[in-house]
């Protein structure tokens, strides 16, 4: 597992204001199914997460932290949920770009309820990421490595084949995912 925060934490990141820690590179695990087969039902460890681990360093609980990643053109990929807690912190880029906001209607007696949440976004295209920690007026960045799943055999020009149609798809989500939902609101006629 990434130990990075405990080599790195030294008196001189202790008395920062904040520290974004050396980040290992991360492989893209394509997963079939979610969960996990239980197998004999004996557990004996955790996996690693999935993704990119990201840890860093708060001094204080003050001000709320920004975790953003960005592409080598300096695009936005992906803002992750970001932690406050004094000390060490720490998220997962699930190596995607954002979710999409694919949401069904309500069944049942309250129509109007949301059912089912946000999909993840496409995988990132493999290469060298950008991390940005903002806090309390400073912006701290580390690079981290994106790598395919070793599992896939395909060439690059396929590879950029299958990422530019999954963007495409998630553009059109983004641009007609609001649409769906205000239509599931609109009043019926009897």
């Amino acid at each position: 597992d990434n130990i990075h925060a405990l080599q790195e934490l030294s008196a001189d990141v202790r008395a920062k204001a904040a520290h974004l820690f050396t980040i290992e590179e991360a492989e893209e695990v394509r997963l079939s199914n979610p969960k996990a087969h239980a197998g004999d039902m004996i557990f004996r460890g955790e996996n690693p997460p999935n993704g990119a681990i990201v840890d860093y360093w708060l001094g204080t609980t003050a001000a709320a932290p920004v975790v953003t990643v960005h592409d080598a053109s300096g695009t936005l990929v992906q803002t992750l949920n970001a932690t406050r807690t004094k000390g060490v912190n720490r998220v997962v880029w699930n190596l995607r770009h954002a979710e999409l906001p694919v949401r069904g209607g309500g069944f049942g007696d309250d129509d109007d309820a949301p059912r089912g949440g946000n999909l993840p976004g496409p995988y990132v295209v493999p290469g060298i990421y950008t991390v940005r920690l903002a806090v309390a007026g400073k912006t701290l960045e580390q690079k981290v490595t994106v790598k395919d799943d070793p599992r896939i055999d395909a060439t690059p020009a396929d590879r950029k084949i299958w990422s530019d149609f999954q963007m495409q798809v998630a553009a059109t989500i983004r641009q007609w995912g609001p649409v769906g939902d205000t239509l599931q609101k609109a009043p019926t006629v009897d």
